[in-house]
């Protein structure tokens, strides 16, 4: 349950409902039954409003899912502790996304879900992906105004992206720092970021003599 203490919100669960991810060191719980229990509160409708109340999100969907790839039932419970109604062909899209850190297409997740689970219809993946994006279950990489990708590691990152190979990839968040004043609103604070490398092969080098 969340109690207050001032001007802070605190936490209270029980020393055996939650453990350290081995990935984040971040706290998961021991069993995701468990959320339902020890996070919601009266003010929150799901665990997922919890955490963001509290200032853990998205670690705390992130830690859930911590090794890849994920089974289908812990799918089903992931989806339910995110607030979202664990219907087949969300589960189905789920479980093709969280089978291992990647990052797809609208169009390569409709052509997965088709050959590995059975027909869906386009609108309902494009849906069903903003919906997880929403929820905090995927982020979304927008690699041009007409291409997105969505991305099933919700940890800190940064990405790098070939524009002549159109292969986009992971950089570990602590590779990348800020140095120096921003020069932000001062009556703002920096929520996230998201920085995108773009690279491209580099062109052979002239062997020709001169």
């Amino acid at each position: 349950m969340r109690r207050s203490s001032g001007n802070h919100s605190v936490l209270e669960f029980s020393a055996t409902s939650f453990q350290l991810c081995p990935h984040t060191s971040n706290l998961l719980p021991a069993h995701p039954d468990a959320l339902g229990v020890d996070v919601l509160t009266k003010t929150s409708k799901h665990p997922v409003c919890a955490a963001r109340d509290l200032g853990w999100y998205p670690h705390f969907m992130s830690c859930l899912r911590c090794d890849f790839p994920v089974d289908r039932g812990v799918v089903k419970t992931i989806l339910v502790q995110a607030g979202i109604q664990p219907t087949q062909q969300r589960i189905d899209i789920a479980h093709l996304l969280f089978q291992r850190p990647q990052h797809l297409s609208a169009e390569q997740v409709l052509a997965g879900i088709n050959e590995a689970y059975g027909h869906v219809s386009k609108a309902t993946v494009y849906n069903t992906l903003n919906l997880f994006v929403r929820q905090g279950l995927i982020n979304e990489v927008l690699i041009e105004s007409d291409r997105t990708l969505y991305d099933s590691n919700t940890a800190d990152h940064h990405h790098v992206y070939n524009v002549d190979t159109g292969e986009l990839a992971d950089i570990p968040a602590d590779r990348l720092t800020i140095q120096g004043d921003l020069g932000l609103p001062a009556e703002t604070e920096i929520e996230g970021m998201e920085v995108l490398v773009r690279v491209r092969e580099r062109a052979p080098e002239s062997t020709d003599p001169d």
